[in-house]
């Protein structure tokens, strides 16, 4: 007869928390309940994370264009009530404003509110989309330098599309206008994509972050109980 092994440790099962209870050492959040449409969407998003980056991303590009959109014609309308000094026309490098687009002040509109909208971007792309927790000085320090190359390109490819478009209207009338948006909207384009693929894979890359082992195989785990059982069987 089989002997039946009576030291047989308890097994120790888990128990979930409470909904609500505190963590240990921490305070209990409160969980903010959505609609069941919302809440599977929501649900939905978290499982998917590549989407949900994208998502966050299209949006907080929204309202940090709003905000760069608000501030820009802020600072211009500013400089061209001042007129004198604040319109002569500015022309450096790629950029070139004359005295319709407000000259100095409208390369400084440009300026002033490229940069706190991208201060914006950068805050909020790195808590929440991507939930970045590498050395933030460092990743300042790229997402400043792939700010500066979008804008380079941003407004050479802009000013390229706009003129190839503007040269078949000798007239600058609605082609020439039409062609102005196109540029913009190639520009913008472009600059969304670098933006958020350089985010994600170079600035707010968790570098060296490694990930979890894998877990052993399901039929490497049964197998060797299966031989063993076999074993005992033969002898």
């Amino acid at each position: 007869m089989e002997e039946v092994n009576n030291n047989v440790e308890p097994v120790e099962e888990d128990v979930a928390q409470p909904q609500g209870a505190p963590a240990e050492g921490g305070k209990a959040k409160k969980k903010v309940k959505l609609p069941p449409a919302l809440q599977k969407l929501w649900n939905w998003l978290q499982a998917h994370e590549n989407i949900r980056q994208m998502v966050y991303f299209i949006g907080f590009s929204l309202i940090c264009f709003a905000v760069e959109y608000i501030t820009f014609t802020i600072i211009n309308e500013s400089c061209k009530a001042a007129g004198g000094d604040a319109v002569k026309p500015f022309n450096w490098f790629l950029f070139h404003y004359d005295e319709q687009s407000a000259g100095v002040g409208g390369f400084a509109a440009f300026l002033v509110s490229n940069i706190i909208a991208q201060i914006c971007t950068f805050v909020l792309n790195r808590k929440k989309t991507f939930r970045a927790t590498n050395n933030v000085v460092i990743s300042g320090i790229m997402y400043a330098i792939l700010v500066v190359i979008i804008i380079l390109l941003n407004t050479y490819l802009g000013g390229v599309i706009t003129n190839a478009i503007a040269a078949t209207d000798p007239n600058n009338g609605a082609i020439a206008t039409i062609g102005g948006y196109v540029g913009k909207f190639a520009g913008s384009f472009l600059s969304f994509v670098i933006n958020f693929v350089g985010c994600k894979f170079l600035v707010m890359r968790n570098w060296g972050k490694k990930k979890p082992a894998e877990a052993a195989q399901p039929e490497e785990a049964i197998q060797e109980p299966l031989a063993e059982a076999a074993s005992d069987v033969e002898e």
